[in-house]
């Protein structure tokens, strides 16, 4: 090579680096969100941005760079490879983006063990079963529509309950007309409206439990799955499969996640907590939650939602493994 193209590469790269940087001052705060332009994660970047920006003193605001597809993996491969953990990079990121790395997808190059969490956005989860007229648990061997997502919990809380379900699999938009159909027995229902969508299954068909994902979960009109384990087990759930079970149960419900990258300086971390715990618990975002039949999480029990997706090794493998079994040969 000679002289003059070495100046002109280290001259191009030095002008590179200076234009990231004039861009990264401009926009002074970047949140990497987990998902297209308009989609649910953008929709909640749009809401938790201004408040965070004018919290955390950011001249130019929060700018909002939507990244990747619905599951968020390709955001948090960015965050994990290109972000400086300097306090000035976050990232916005869907549950399927753990639930990926839960089930050892090879697109992931991420660690969520790593991730520094500040805010969680949950929806529920609700297992529905059509039962026979009277009985109050299902019959040996019920078909559970499975896509390649997080309805996986409903056929490994089946399982834990001794059921042996047999999984029917299909795509996740076609799980509704199947059950309606009576080609399935259970579906999964997941996310916002959770009262409106119970209303419209079929006369049959009922929720049969929630899958919260919590250890000690709060009493509702729907029985949880630690309940339902205790009345027909009779004993509280415990195992490997257990916490894989909540593991993928918290991903599933995970609407949204605020993450900071790992090795974040404890100074920066301190000031985003307290943004975040002033913005979460701010009427207005609390209504907006609300009104979406989500529950907004602070920076003071998020962190126990992201540990429990962070499943340890043993856990993860016995997922890989129960699915393993499941899918047909």
């Amino acid at each position: 090579m000679s002289a003059l193209t070495r100046r002109a590469l280290l001259g191009a790269a030095a002008a590179m680096s200076v234009a990231v940087g004039r861009a990264r001052a401009a926009a002074d705060l970047v949140l990497l969100v987990g998902g297209p332009e308009g989609g649910l994660v953008d929709g909640w970047a749009g809401i938790l941005a201004p408040p965070l920006g004018q919290a955390l003193a950011a001249d130019s605001g929060m700018r909002r760079v939507p990244v990747g597809g619905l599951d968020g993996v390709t955001a948090a491969n960015e965050l994990e490879a290109h972000a400086v953990p300097d306090g000035e990079t976050a990232a916005l990121l869907p549950g399927a983006a753990g639930h990926a790395w839960l089930i050892g997808d090879p697109r992931v190059h991420f660690s969520p063990p790593s991730w520094i969490p500040m805010v969680a956005v949950l929806t529920p989860s609700v297992l529905a079963m059509r039962l026979a007229p009277g009985a109050s648990a299902p019959g040996p061997r019920p078909r559970v529509a499975v896509s390649s997502g997080p309805e996986i919990a409903a056929l490994l809380a089946l399982s834990l309950l001794g059921l042996e379900p047999q999984p029917v699999w299909l795509a996740a938009e076609d799980a509704l007309p199947a059950l309606a159909a009576r080609r399935v027995d259970a579906v999964l229902l997941r996310g916002r409206h959770m009262d409106e969508r119970i209303a419209a299954l079929p006369t049959d068909v009922r929720p049969f439990c929630a899958l919260s994902g919590e250890e000690n979960p709060a009493r509702t009109e729907i029985a949880d799955f630690n309940e339902l384990h205790q009345a027909m087990r009779g004993a509280a759930p415990a195992g490997l499969s257990w916490q894989a079970l909540r593991a993928v149960c918290v991903a599933g419900r995970l609407e949204a996640g605020l993450i900071l990258p790992a090795l974040t300086p404890a100074a920066r971390q301190a000031q985003w907590r307290q943004a975040c715990l002033d913005s979460a618990a701010s009427l207005t975002l609390q209504q907006v939650a609300m009104d979406a039949g989500a529950q907004l999480v602070g920076p003071g029990d998020a962190p126990a939602w992201f540990a429990t997706l962070a499943a340890d090794a043993p856990v993860r493998d016995e997922l890989r493994a129960f699915i393993g079994r499941q899918r047909p040969a």
